[in-house]
């Protein structure tokens, strides 16, 4: 897909991804992030077991980015997005890039952890602990002056890049 290149190069937001097989093959198309459009991209760590009920791909991460995409794209996307998650079925933890609103969202449901770090400079985040110690470490952050905070289940994290504010907004799935 040729994306915005401003997506890439005037961003201000990094996200990384390492994908461990669990639905798909591997190739460049299953790989991460997923872009939808021009302007919404999205990692996950879980596994869905419906994802072809949301959107027919190969891989579950490229059905829940479609169907993410299309929620966040409605004027008042808590209710589509309400809508979404209440036909997912199984594990998530996704970071998506919203470049119509600049703006780095967080969610994941029980079955994924997700953690996150505000320090005087940048936003770190990692749905596995392990992985941002390791970050934060190798960044020379000290673990002393830090807060670590789980990302609230079922909770949107908005983080306006524009501003460098965050916002957070509980969301409740409605069952189909």
């Amino acid at each position: 897909t040729d994306i915005s290149k401003t997506m890439w190069t005037q961003g201000k937001a990094m996200i990384g991804h390492n994908r461990k097989k669990t639905i798909g093959g591997v190739s460049d198309e299953t790989a991460h992030p997923f872009v939808e459009g021009d302007d919404f991209a999205m990692v996950h760590n879980g596994t869905l077991y419906n994802h072809r009920a949301l959107a027919d791909t190969e891989v579950d991460s490229q059905a829940l980015t479609k169907v993410l995409c299309a929620a966040f794209h409605q004027e008042d996307y808590q209710t589509s997005l309400e809508e979404t998650l209440g036909k997912i079925n199984g594990a998530y933890a996704v970071a998506m890039y919203d470049q119509r609103h600049n703006k780095v969202r967080l969610l994941r449901n029980k079955e994924r952890p997700m953690s996150m770090v505000e320090t005087n400079d940048a936003i770190y985040f990692a749905s596995e602990g392990g992985m941002l110690f390791w970050i934060l470490s190798r960044n020379g952050i000290s673990f002393k002056d830090i807060k670590v905070e789980l990302v609230p289940e079922l909770t949107v994290v908005d983080i306006c890049l524009d501003n460098n504010t965050v916002e957070k907004t509980p969301v409740v799935p409605k069952k189909a």
